[in-house]
């Protein structure tokens, strides 16, 4: 009996038992969405299937994302007519949510960094500042943080027609959000990139060959300078 128990509640046993539920799981479920696909597919029959060439197949049930969408993307990074397939929106929507991620990402990081040098800083205002945004985000819940952001901000900003400039910039703020400038590339904008990578490249040689020129002869020199000089005849 005690070595029963003794297996029972061994940590090894309850790890293999929870990966086989675990396991067991995740089969089943595949079945139930394999089950009520095909149930779905056969009461639908097979008009939902018919592929261009008269023949049936489940691939041909995604042949409407070749038809015309009938909707318009009110921004649309890679290009979009309300003429253009479904396909081509849906790659829109995919763009659109890379680039709010990628700018997240970007804005998050500045933030945080921020947040961590004002939570060091001697400064009892910009400290308790930087504590006091730090305790809030991290032990309110997400979806609450949303919708007071919602409810108090965006649907307090006026309509898209009225809207805001703050400090007379470039953005626009609405009920709609927030409006921002954006490049727009023409035909020699890859040769432009192309230069300023060249310029990067070079910035950094040059602050190599200079650091090591200082090791060998102990004579500094402004590396920064030669290197942004280097930059801009280049760029």
């Amino acid at each position: 009996m005690s070595r029963a128990l003794s297996l029972i509640f061994d940590v090894r046993v309850i790890a293999v038992i929870m990966q086989i539920l675990l396991i067991a799981l995740l089969f089943s479920g595949a079945s139930i969405l394999a089950r009520n696909f095909l149930n779905n597919a056969d009461r639908l029959g097979d008009a939902q299937f018919i592929c261009r060439d008269g023949s049936v197949a489940y691939r041909c049930a995604y042949d409407f994302m070749n038809n015309e969408a009938g909707f318009d993307i009110s921004d649309a990074p890679l290009g979009y007519e309300n003429t253009d397939p479904y396909w081509w929106a849906l790659w829109n929507g995919i763009a659109n949510t890379f680039r709010v991620g990628i700018i997240s990402v970007i804005a998050m990081t500045v933030v945080g960094t921020l947040t961590g040098i004002a939570r060091l800083s001697n400064n009892w205002l910009v400290n308790k500042i930087a504590l006091a945004y730090v305790e809030i985000t991290r032990n309110t819940p997400i979806l609450i943080q949303l919708l007071l952001f919602y409810f108090t901000i965006v649907l307090g900003l006026p309509d898209i027609r009225e809207a805001i400039q703050p400090l007379g910039l470039p953005i626009y703020l609405s009920n709609r959000g927030m409006s921002l400038p954006w490049p727009q590339f023409m035909t020699s904008a890859s040769t432009w990139i192309a230069f300023i990578v060249l310029g990067i490249i070079q910035f950094q040689v040059t602050w190599m060959y200079l650091g090591r020129r200082e090791e060998r002869t102990g004579r500094s020199s402004n590396r920064i300078l030669w290197g942004l000089a280097g930059f801009f005849l280049i760029a």
